[in-house]
């Protein structure tokens, strides 16, 4: 009986690649293996073979785990595809305990001696499953070179208790790494980071600057007005993206009802954009202040 059937054939039961169509006005993609596409399975088919592999528990994961292979080999394909698919499927109502399974599961295997490619993969799945009980383990990547980018992404998915790992992080990051975590913060808009973020508004390289003005100003902190203003008196382009983020913030706090903060940074801008190349703005500003 199906039921019946070990982990390896349960995983083996993934629905197969469908067959290469050949590119008539390109024969060079014929079959190419890089281009294929899949056809999921029949709902019933895909319930029980995920209810079964769950039904093993950690040990269970753990195997699929070790069936993961590097790269994008579509005929190795099988074992990725049935971990998103369990990702995916604890996400269900009635499925607590297996979420929390599988999600502590994945998060113990992250940051030891583990293949950086395999963990890179556990990283992105709890991005669909993970909850704050991996925030902790996905965190301690964020600062890794070739995970990183993955962790913070995870990070923000998940949200709760991301804020705090983010900030907790930031004071060792450097280069790529401190502009992804300092994205984050601004995306996440945690009202704990507004100091963490002003700091990086002064930062010596430019992209975080920009990272943390634009934070502040998608957060609508009226604290950060003078900065913000500050901020869009650069030249060049980092002067064109604090324009951006003036007015954004500008229209953030006119909606929260501090109309006194935004006026500021509406007049500053009204005054300041003389040039013809940013009458644009001048114009914008001078409209926003327009008594209504």
């Amino acid at each position: 009986m199906a039921e019946t059937k070990n982990l390896a054939e349960w995983v083996n039961s993934m629905p197969e690649l469908d067959p290469a169509v050949a590119d008539k006005n390109d024969p060079s993609k014929k079959n190419r293996t890089d281009e294929f596409k899949l056809t999921g399975p029949k709902w019933g088919e895909a319930q029980k073979a995920y209810d079964a592999i769950l039904l093993g528990g950690p040990e269970n994961i753990m195997s699929l785990i070790g069936m993961l292979s590097e790269g994008n080999d579509p005929a190795r394909y099988k074992p990725r595809y049935a971990l998103h698919g369990l990702a995916l499927y604890v996400c269900r109502a009635g499925k607590e305990k297996e979420r929390a399974m599988l999600v502590g599961t994945l998060a113990s295997q992250l940051g030891g001696d583990r293949a950086k490619w395999s963990q890179a993969i556990l990283v992105r799945e709890l991005e669909w499953a993970g909850n704050k009980d991996a925030v902790a383990a996905v965190g301690k990547l964020m600062l890794d070179d070739e995970i990183g980018d993955d962790a913070v992404r995870t990070i923000v998915a998940i949200r709760d208790g991301a804020a705090e790992q983010l900030r907790a992080a930031l004071g060792n990051a450097k280069g790529r790494r401190r502009l992804a975590i300092v994205q984050a913060l601004g995306v996440i808009g945690d009202a704990g980071s507004v100091a963490a973020l002003k700091a990086a508004a002064g930062d010596g390289d430019a992209e975080v600057r920009q990272a943390a003005v634009w934070g502040l100003a998608n957060m609508g902190e009226a604290s950060a007005v003078d900065l913000l203003i500050k901020a869009s008196d650069a030249v060049g382009w980092e002067r064109i993206k604090a324009t951006k983020a003036c007015l954004v913030a500008a229209e953030k706090l006119t909606a929260a009802g501090k109309k006194a903060e935004a006026g500021r940074i509406y007049k500053h801008l009204a005054e300041t954009r003389t040039d013809k190349s940013e009458r644009y703005v001048k114009e914008a500003a001078e409209k926003a202040m327009a008594p209504k």
